[in-house]
């Protein structure tokens, strides 16, 4: 029998005899370019899992932690798994990369230890050039939270019915708090309601379940206990006007704050506070005593009296009633009193200004005093405010004086008490680390930091001004903040964390 083809007729046929059968389900294989034998296709990339242990609390660990990086292909022959590879930043730094033949899963091990939160960016080949790309985050936390008791102070003493207000705060240096409480909350009394021993705990948890507990105990007194002092006041030089005395006194136990009020006739001076008074002509006949008051935490004020001189005579020696043609009129004495002008705050500069006295050409020199007491040093016509003057009022003693005459003195009107320094912020978040400097003109700033950001709340105990703090990733639009306490010495203060 004889077949004749149609045009066309061998096309078809080749077409057909290369078509899969519905039976077999066979696949068309692809060559290899480079001639090698046929490889069925692979569009499928690797897939990449990480295996950690139990104990996972959103990403963060108790201890270093043991990783398993595992990449599987679907693969095998010639193709599968060519190479896997990390990089690791922030906590822990360094890269690693495994190569492979004939591999349809493998595990690469990795451990982080480093303190902190570390950021690991995984990428996986396979070996027709599929890539897959992972980022993981592990934290490891072996520290402890910190807590801070700021009131009641730990071993004071304080009277029954004394408002005694609780505040505390907990931190913790590398993850975040979870837990921050006290057996009296903040913002609560303690109880003083009767004489006895009163204890305050605070228990401060983290994101992996580390503990810390701090306790502040306070006695509760019906009297506080009293001031001591060495040797009682007295009252040093001449009553008479125009001359100046002082109030000397012993040391006080314990070192306390010290306050001067003279009296005439028992009738309080106005502005008669500092530790020297110069006797006026409203002097004339009268007693004049001085009484020193100290103070302390936790003790009851101790007030003592120095013995009164006078009265004070009318006429000063040498003639004269202290009007015209008297010595008293013939004396340098002032027109006005002078001023000290500026910031009373550490770190600020005073200036004095002296003031006119009743002689022409009269001299004038210079004491600063610190709520009344001589600063040793102090006579120029500035004063820069250091840590000693925190809380004191400011004052200048201006004394006059002209060749044969009697010298004239006048104080200033004193500052308000000196206020803390203040503090400026530079903090920066680099790598998932926020480098914090606090400065102050004057000191050294000390205290805690508290970082804010995305949830996250992380403190640190400044050193030499300075700290750093983690965080985990904070997104790029999250508002940063870091917060300055303060200290005994320098303001609060509060200030954006840059980028």
């Amino acid at each position: 029998m004889t077949h004749r083809l149609v045009p066309g007729g061998l096309a078809a046929l080749a077409l057909l005899l290369a078509a899969p059968t519905a039976a077999t389900g066979a696949t068309h294989p692809t060559i290899d370019p480079g001639g090698g034998d046929p490889t069925p296709d692979d569009t499928s990339p690797p897939v990449i899992a990480v295996d950690r242990p139990v104990g996972d609390v959103d990403g963060w660990h108790r201890d270093p932690v043991d990783l398993g990086i595992r990449v599987a292909d679907n693969h095998t022959g010639d193709l599968g798994v060519r190479e896997v590879s990390y990089t690791m930043s922030g906590a822990t730094v360094g890269t690693n990369t495994q190569t492979y033949t004939n591999a349809r899963e493998v595990t690469v091990p990795l451990r982080i230890a480093a303190e902190g939160s570390t950021k690991i960016e995984i990428r996986a080949e396979d070996r027709t050039g599929l890539v897959t790309t992972r980022t993981e985050w592990v934290g490891v936390d072996t520290t402890s939270p910190s807590v801070s008791i700021d009131s009641p102070v730990d071993g004071s003493t304080v009277r029954v019915g004394e408002r005694v207000p609780v505040t505390f705060s907990c931190g913790d240096a590398t993850s975040w708090i979870t837990d921050c409480a006290g057996s009296t909350a903040v913002g609560g009394l303690l109880d003083t309601s009767s004489a006895g021993q009163r204890m305050v705990s605070v228990v401060a948890k983290d994101v992996v379940g580390r503990t810390t507990m701090r306790d502040a105990t306070v006695n509760v007194v019906t009297d506080a206990p009293t001031i001591g002092i060495s040797s009682q006041p007295v009252i040093v030089g001449t009553p008479r006007i125009g001359e100046r005395l002082e109030a000397r006194h012993g040391e006080f136990t314990p070192l306390s704050s010290v306050i001067y009020r003279w009296y005439r006739n028992g009738v309080l001076i106005p502005g008669g506070a500092g530790s020297y008074y110069t006797v006026s002509a409203a002097d004339a006949g009268a007693m004049l005593h001085v009484v020193v008051t100290a103070t302390a935490a936790g003790y009851e004020d101790g007030v003592f009296a120095a013995p009164a001189v006078g009265p004070i005579p009318a006429q000063e020696p040498g003639g004269g009633s202290g009007g015209p043609g008297g010595v008293g009129d013939q004396a340098v004495r002032a027109t006005s009193t002078g001023a000290v002008t500026g910031v009373a705050r550490i770190g600020r500069t005073l200036t004095a200004t002296a003031p006119t006295w009743s002689v022409a050409g009269a001299t004038t020199s210079r004491q600063w005093l610190r709520s009344g007491t001589p600063i040793p040093g102090a006579t120029g016509t500035t004063y820069r405010l250091g840590a000693l003057d925190r809380g004191a009022r400011i004052s200048v003693r201006f004394t006059g004086q002209a060749s044969g005459r009697p010298s004239g003195t006048v104080d200033t009107a004193a500052t308000k008490p000196v206020g803390k320094a203040a503090a400026k912020l530079r903090a920066r978040l680099v790598g998932g680390k926020v480098k914090v400097r606090v400065t102050a003109p004057g000191v050294i700033a000390q205290g805690k930091i508290t970082v804010r950001a995305a949830g996250q709340r992380v403190t640190a105990k400044l050193k030499k001004g300075r700290a750093t703090l983690r965080l985990r990733p904070v997104p790029r639009t999250a508002k940063v903040t870091v917060v300055y306490r303060g200290s005994s010495l320098v303001a609060k203060a509060k200030a954006p964390v840059r980028r």
